[in-house]
């Protein structure tokens, strides 16, 4: 078998090449997946993390208030606590495939970059669908875990949603006290939010842009999702994404077929776990 040729190893490719391509493949997740709006990217470290290790990732917690003086007459104030939550990179992914005689003509001619510029959207598409269908994997499941809100008394969909809205609105606990309807996103399932959709248009939308409101809070059709309706605050589920350092080009064994080869890894956790609800707006919902 050829041995691999990682491409920036070779005289036309360099390690930055490399690094503005895989810019461009997370650019592209960026712009055509809605999961990457609501992805929590507060890291407390900014070090790449690797396969198998870690990186943590910042979670909401409000400072508190105490009575004037009481501080400075205890010479102290109150110390601040480590709010980061770890996320272990846990999962690894590849992207194989076989060249087209186009693409092996154009790795021939102008090496592993040009091809991997060439294939762009295709890895980036590929990649978006498995990572954002992680992510609503860990939502649901989240969601799941604290209990369906009960909104089988009310009758209306837009009212049932806004008890969904409000049972986060109300939550206290050590981190938070409330939770403000700008700090939070809806997402719905296609049906309900096409239900909705007409009627969100004629609402009044400060932002003066494309973006739905209901109640204050902002709607995001999730195609990926089960659950009829789910509402965190924004940042509850962190994915930090390590692209491979190689991307490699070379010939299958016994073949004369040439290959392009991406791993890239990834790990999702709910860093926000309490801030994370769901209700079903007709039947029982699964995940």
């Amino acid at each position: 078998m050829e041995k691999a040729t990682s491409i920036y190893t070779g005289a036309t490719s360099t390690f930055d090449d490399l690094l503005v391509q895989y810019g461009e493949i997370q650019g592209d997740i960026l712009t055509n997946f809605v999961y990457q709006s609501l992805v929590n990217r507060e890291y407390v470290d900014e070090g790449s993390p690797i396969y198998g290790g870690t990186i943590r990732v910042r979670r909401m917690a409000m400072a508190t208030s105490q009575d004037y003086g009481t501080a400075r007459t205890a010479l102290a104030g109150n110390s601040l606590r480590n709010y980061g939550v770890d996320v272990q990179i846990d999962t690894g992914k590849e992207i194989a495939e076989e060249l087209s005689l186009k693409d092996k003509e154009l790795y021939m001619e102008k090496g592993g970059i040009a091809l991997l510029e060439s294939r762009r959207s295709s890895y980036a598409n590929t990649m978006g669908i498995t990572l954002e269908t992680a992510y609503f994997t860990e939502l649901q499941n989240t969601a799941a875990s604290a209990g369906l809100v009960d909104v089988s008394a009310i009758s209306n969909v837009e009212d049932k949603l806004l008890a969904l809205i409000r049972t986060l609105e109300a939550v206290e606990n050590a981190n938070v006290n409330g939770v403000p309807r700008e700090m939070m996103v809806l997402t719905l399932a296609p049906e309900w939010y096409d239900e909705l959709e007409a009627y969100m248009v004629t609402l009044s939308n400060p932002q003066s842009n494309s973006t739905r409101l209901l109640h204050g809070v902002e709607v995001i059709n999730a195609r990926r999702q089960k659950f009829d309706a789910i509402v965190q605050a924004k940042g509850s589920i962190a994915q930090p994404l390590v692209m491979s350092e190689e991307f490699e080009v070379g010939k299958w064994q016994g073949s004369a077929d040439y290959y392009a080869y991406l791993p890239y890894y990834f790990g999702t956790k709910a860093v926000m776990s309490d801030l994370v609800f769901a209700c079903a707006l007709d039947e029982d919902i699964s995940a």
